[in-house]
């Protein structure tokens, strides 16, 4: 088995830096105020992460095996929330632009925007996978705001619910395999 690896933001160096259990791997710089991270594995099952810098609304794309910054993608707002983005597929990044109001959806692979969200001033945001009757999966995204917490489909960018919860800081969906908070 390997040592389990972990990504840390540093808003104030602008960078992010690659970690184990017992020691840092690795520190690389990325865009201005880092503020959200999320590591996934890509269609060719290669481990990879994505940032979000605040400071400038771009992503910064790293292959973690390879420990380099492998590409950027511009005029995608971010937000300070540590939980600012889901990776749905290994493919598609769901990022909360909390000034912008928005949500912004991101092909990974080709690297442009596919399409965005209007959300009155969201806060954080988060994926559940679950069976849809033996006939695939279905991501279910839920994104916490200044009106509370709506839940889209992740296939048809279409709100599936909403929930008026006012001062959401932290929230968790159960689905899948478990717990992902």
């Amino acid at each position: 088995t390997s040592t389990p690896q972990f990504l840390a933001t540093s808003p104030a160096a602008n960078s992010v830096t690659l970690l184990n259990v017992t020691s840092e791997l690795l520190t690389l710089p990325v865009g201005r105020e880092p503020y959200s991270a999320a590591c996934y594995l890509s269609p060719d099952r290669q481990l990879m992460a994505v940032v979000s810098n605040f400071a400038e609304n771009t992503l910064s794309l790293i292959d973690v095996t390879r420990r380099t910054i492998v590409g950027s993608i511009a005029d995608v707002p971010g937000s300070r929330s540590l939980s600012g983005i889901a990776v749905q597929g290994g493919r598609f990044a769901w990022v909360v632009g909390s000034d912008a109001n928005t949500v912004t959806v991101v092909d990974l692979t080709e690297r442009r925007i596919t399409g965005r969200i209007s959300v009155q001033k969201p806060t954080s945001i988060i994926a559940s996978i679950s069976s849809s009757g033996g006939i695939g999966t279905q991501t279910i995204f839920g994104v916490s705001s200044a009106a509370g917490i709506t839940f889209y489909n992740g296939s048809t960018l279409q709100p599936t619910a909403s929930f008026s919860i006012t001062d959401v800081q932290y929230f968790a969906l159960f689905g899948g395999g478990g717990v992902l908070a």
